[in-house]
């Protein structure tokens, strides 16, 4: 493992240094004095070739799982856990599931600063007998942009006469 600066390196105009295991680049070799001459032509292909083709955006798709409960205790209705979002995302889809299925459906409401993130009447749910949201009534989003910071709780607002036990909430975000 060697440590380069890229300023020193025949002008390439970056000046971060780099730490490079030169064993998985067959191509770079030490020439016994810490010289690696050859890196900066290497270097210098890699970036020719990035500025010659158009780059794509990419984007990850993140996922944010919550253990709501624990897997043994028949779950109540009301607020399961509060936290605050590591930094700002777009929210894509959210999931909910159980460990143990309810003969009942039921809705799983998520908050992002105190106003719910689901359409009114359009929020997640749980179908009786089912153990993931995946099958249930489709939701809306009300607002989908979760700031950084922002406080984000999740309900549980109807379990119907059913024992559900073991909710998680999955948040996807890009």
């Amino acid at each position: 493992m060697a440590d380069l600066k890229f300023s020193e390196m025949n002008g390439l105009g970056l000046s971060e240094n780099l730490s490079l295991d030169f064993d998985f680049i067959p191509a770079v070799k030490d020439d016994g004095y810490g010289n690696f001459s050859n890196i900066v032509v290497t270097l210098r292909n890699i970036i020719d070739s990035i500025n010659a083709e158009p780059i794509n955006p990419i984007f990850i798709k993140q996922c944010i799982p919550m253990a709501c409960s624990d897997e043994t205790t028949d779950l109540t209705t009301g607020l399961k856990i509060t936290f605050r979002m590591p930094y700002a995302m777009t929210l894509t889809e959210v999931r909910a599931s159980f460990t143990t299925v309810s003969l009942y459906p039921s809705i799983i409401d998520i908050h992002c600063n105190g106003v719910s993130i689901f359409t009114l009447g359009n929020l997640l749910t749980i179908d009786p007998e089912e153990y993931s949201s995946v099958t249930g009534t489709p939701y809306a989003f009300n607002d989908n942009y979760l700031p950084d910071n922002s406080e984000i709780e999740v309900y549980l607002t109807d379990i119907g006469a059913g024992t559900p036990k073991g909710l998680k909430v999955y948040i996807d975000l890009s």
